[in-house]
């Protein structure tokens, strides 16, 4: 419902008003008779006479409950007066809005600094990001905030996921959110969900790092060509995607990943990996049968590095089988690795 009318008395009395009728005076009007009865004045609010350009009415009389009656009114008695009400709201709406969401972001920071209302504040930042106007309007403080809170072992899930719905939410909340050094959390908790004995909440955490990670490079070239391409970064997603025991899509994130990587590195990147056994992580992601892109994306990127010669030599690896076969196969055949 668009608008809902009620009486401040015993009675409580309350009329709705749907949407695709909120614009037509004498369906309102009905509704306020209705909630209201025939005793009444419908006005709305103007600014004061002193007032700057772009005042807005609404945000006085609703931060304070006694301006309404202070504030200068005009009377709504015919349908250009309702017309013009509804203009005087929506003029405002979006800055009252964004003045909202970010007095909500810096409540949402302070709590995050308490260790005991972190985890719950992180779910409500990850609820409140859904909305790409509080995205925008989100303030620095709650933005660095989220980054930092993904130091906490226990809540790095939860922050991260909510950076990833704040940076896929609005461009801009996702360029601040890198300021705050979110590129290089996000390759510490890749890093960590892949040593042995990590903790299931570790994993997880690493798995919403990589697909962040991803989603970021693919958006911003400056994430694809620096962070993504990185020593650093390509060793966390081999690992990764060479681990049976992290949850699948964890795996199927670093397929991407790497593909954007060996995609854009020159021949040193890609000879370096090989070195770091690429191939037999890239062969076991392969025989792992996750489905779908995943699998298609993993072969192709076999492909791309047996397409590179010096690569092909440096990654022969008998360790695992396929291997050695992925590094001779040419890259028109690297959907027989798929296969075969």
């Amino acid at each position: 419902m668009a608008l809902r009318v009620r009486r401040e008395d015993r009675t409580r009395k309350a009329v709705h008003v749907a949407r695709d009728a909120v614009t037509s005076f004498t369906v309102v009007r009905k509704a306020l008779l209705g909630a209201l009865g025939t005793d009444m004045d419908i006005w709305f609010p103007l600014p004061l006479a002193n007032a700057r350009p772009g005042d807005d009415a609404w945000r006085r009389v609703l931060a304070d409950e006694l301006a309404w009656r202070r504030a200068p009114k005009r009377a709504i008695e015919k349908p250009q007066d309702w017309a013009d009400c509804l203009k005087a709201w929506d003029d405002g709406a979006k800055d009252r809005y964004a003045s909202l969401a970010r007095n909500l972001s810096n409540a949402y920071a302070v709590a995050i600094e308490d260790g005991a209302k972190r985890p719950e504040a992180l779910l409500c930042a990850w609820e409140f990001a859904h909305e790409s106007a509080n995205a925008r309007a989100a303030t620095d403080p709650f933005l660095g905030r989220v980054v930092r809170a993904a130091e906490d072992e226990a809540c790095r899930g939860a922050a991260l996921r909510a950076a990833w719905m704040l940076a896929e939410t609005d461009a801009d909340a996702g360029t601040r959110l890198l300021k705050h050094g979110l590129a290089d959390r996000l390759v510490m908790a890749a890093e960590a969900c892949a040593d042995d004995g990590a903790p299931q909440s570790v994993r997880y955490a690493g798995r919403d790092a990589v697909g962040c990670l991803v989603a970021l490079a693919r958006s911003r070239p400056a994430v694809r060509d620096g962070t993504l391409a990185g020593e650093r970064c390509v060793s966390a997603l081999l690992r990764v995607a060479g681990a049976d025991e992290l949850p699948p899509e964890a795996r199927v994130h670093a397929a991407h990943g790497l593909w954007l990587a060996f995609g854009v590195a020159g021949g040193a990147l890609r000879t370096w990996a090989c070195r770091g056994g690429a191939l037999a992580a890239l062969g076991a992601l392969v025989d792992a049968r996750l489905g779908g892109a995943c699998d298609e994306t993993a072969a192709a990127t076999l492909g791309l590095l047996a397409s590179d010669g010096d690569a092909r030599a440096a990654g022969r690896d008998d360790r695992y089988p396929g291997a050695s076969d992925a590094a001779s196969c040419g890259r028109d055949d690297f959907r027989e690795i798929l296969t075969g």
